[in-house]
């Protein structure tokens, strides 16, 4: 019952759409902007474009051709979307982190001997930690280093 609504709007639109085109000048032309002689300035169309979507519409809803029926472009130009930083870094940082994993071994065996050294540098006596107070055995760990 809907779409019969909607045919009969539509065919009540396309009789009545000569009689649009007369009052606005000829539909195409209101349907674009144009330069005013007098003052070189232009203005906008007499007809706005939701007004031209909504008859257009109406038109082919009531099985009928829209006459301006307007192609669509695409760009020459193949563009590219950004997408997200994470997105395109992540092969880099997918062979940063293989190289780093590469090199673990040796890092962990660096870290774990300088641990042992600095382990052997900071033992202090037993009576040295009784007998002294926290900022003295600090004073005393960096005169060593």
């Amino acid at each position: 019952m809907a779409t019969e609504a909607a045919k009969k709007i539509a065919e009540e639109l396309f009789k009545q759409l000569p009689k649009v085109a007369q009052k606005c000048g000829g539909l195409p032309q209101a349907m674009l902007p144009s330069l005013s002689p007098a003052t070189g300035h232009w203005r906008p169309p007499l007809l706005g474009a939701r007004a031209v979507a909504k008859l257009r519409k109406d038109v082919l809803l009531s099985g009928r051709e829209w006459p301006w029926e307007q192609e669509r472009t695409t760009s020459p130009y193949k563009t590219r979307m950004k997408g997200h930083k994470r997105e395109r870094e992540s092969l880099k940082k997918q062979e940063k982190i293989a190289a780093n994993m590469a090199k673990m071994d040796s890092i962990i065996a660096d870290f774990r001997a300088n641990l042992k050294v600095k382990a052997k540098n900071e033992q202090e006596s037993m009576m040295e930690k009784i007998l002294m107070n926290p900022t003295e055995i600090r004073k005393k760990r960096r005169k060593a280093t």
